[in-house]
């Protein structure tokens, strides 16, 4: 038998065409995922142009008549009798070329678009357009996927109430898992936002610290710091120790971390502005070819990446980055947690809410759950902090939760016996921060306290 392009050549494109005007529900049923140029001739792409054309306009298929008349209309006369001579064999189709035909539809979409594919990516591999390579193939090996119907909604009610549906990697916090519904689901994309210098990396260092001790396996990427400064920070996360004793005490600490009963940890660097989406995706790929196999994603941190594409304004960039994150958390069936860089004059905020998202307000709008680290100089002072919940799809945001910060084991916890408070007007608590700050972490604390009580 002939490979699978060549055996898709005019004699199958011309019977497909018949089976299209002989059957509405067939084409109705290929019209999303079928192609103009999967058609290797051009009196065949002029005539499923001109189907199409038709059903667009008229929500119906047109008769062999019709399109013969339509076809008679064509300007130039060459084309108009190729393309004429076409609709005559599809018309002389029997019914059993049609059953053979409709079965082999889906492989021609596929291979088509392949073979397209190919011939693309030897054009942009000379033009060392490495990246797009990798889209234009994913794409082609979707083309042949059948459409999703969608949620049927009375049918499927079962999948919304089922509470074992969500399966959620914890955070290692409790009350931030009650307000995830569980966890960080599968497919979902987080952020941490804070100024510069604000601890962004220690958040996402706790996020994996927190799967790991439940068993959960990890893959840690950092753009900005070195592998063994990951390495340790979590170090000290898991063994008590401070970053600087770490290597004063490495015996101890190598016993410690040998007798850890926890998942799997990689942590893996990658220069700034080197690693895209792709670069992880093939890395992810990897691993999973050695048998591990990660149930938490952590990029430190998204803003820093590489683009897939190159744009002008950086604002499009971040966009874009955010995006195939999140696609690739959906793809791969894995939370993904990164950080986000606020703008500058967030660094005096109490509350650090979205508006403080640096560069691109957009990279919001893909995102889970977002939630910001603010920490003022009486914060350090006494080892305190908060998270504010900016966005929340899976229940409440607005919400803010006390810490504890102790940044030499880079501990960051939730005090079980605090109190989460929700704010309505978090500009009236950046108001007030401004005016206080000389004041002790205490004394801020009392204000949000009072705040919260509404006096």
């Amino acid at each position: 038998m002939a490979d699978d392009f060549s055996k898709f050549g005019n004699q199958f494109q011309t019977l497909l065409t018949g089976a299209m005007l002989r059957d509405k529900t067939f084409f109705e049923q290929i019209y999303e995922i079928l192609q103009i140029p999967f058609f290797s001739s051009e009196p065949h792409q002029h005539i499923i142009g001109e189907i199409t054309n038709y059903f667009n306009k008229y929500l119906t298929i047109p008769t062999f008549e019709n399109l013969e008349i339509i076809i008679n209309q064509t300007p130039e006369e060459t084309l108009k009798q190729e393309a004429y001579q076409v609709l005559v064999s599809a018309r002389s189709s029997t019914i059993n070329d049609l059953a053979y035909i409709k079965d082999q539809a889906i492989e021609f979409c596929r291979n088509q678009a392949m073979k397209s594919a190919i011939l693309e990516s030897v054009s942009l591999l000379e033009r060392n357009k490495y990246e797009e390579i990798t889209t234009v193939v994913e794409k082609a090996l979707q083309a042949g996927d059948r459409p999703d119907l969608g949620h049927d909604y009375f049918k499927d009610v079962e999948s919304r109430t089922d509470i074992k549906k969500r399966t959620g990697v914890t955070t290692g916090w409790p009350k931030i898992d009650e307000l995830l519904d569980g966890g960080h689901g599968h497919g979902e994309l987080g952020v941490i936002i804070a100024p510069t210098g604000g601890g962004k990396s220690f958040v996402l260092m706790n996020l994996g610290y927190g799967a790991l001790v439940n068993g959960k396996n990890v893959v840690h990427y950092t753009f900005e710091l070195g592998e063994e400064t990951i390495g340790l920070r979590y170090d000290s996360r898991i063994t008590g120790f401070p970053i600087n004793e770490i290597k004063k005490y490495s015996d101890i600490v190598a016993k410690k971390l040998s007798a850890f009963e926890g998942g799997k940890l990689i942590i893996k660097e990658y220069p700034i502005k080197s690693a895209s989406v792709n670069t992880i995706r093939f890395h992810l790929n990897r691993l999973r070819a050695t048998g591990f196999h990660p149930d938490l994603i952590i990029v430190d941190y998204a803003d820093i990446m590489k683009s897939r594409k190159n744009y002008e304004i950086k604002r499009y960039e971040l966009e874009s980055i955010y995006e195939d994150l999140r696609a690739l958390g959906q793809e791969m069936k894995l939370p993904i947690w990164t950080a986000s860089q606020t703008n500058r004059s967030a660094i005096d905020e109490e509350i650090i809410t979205l508006g403080s998202i640096a560069e691109a307000y957009s990279k919001a709008a893909v995102s889970d759950f977002i939630f910001s680290l603010s920490r003022k100089l009486a914060d350090k002072i006494n080892n305190t902090g908060r998270f504010y919940i900016a966005k929340n799809r899976n229940g409440m945001d607005g919400v803010i939760v006390p810490l504890k910060v102790n940044t030499s084991i880079g501990l960051i916890e939730i005090e079980e016996t605090s109190e989460m408070s929700q704010v309505k007007h978090p500009a009236q608590m950046s108001a007030i921060a401004r005016q206080d700050d000389d004041l002790s972490g205490q004394i801020l604390k009392d204000r949000l306290t009072s705040i919260k009580q509404g006096n």
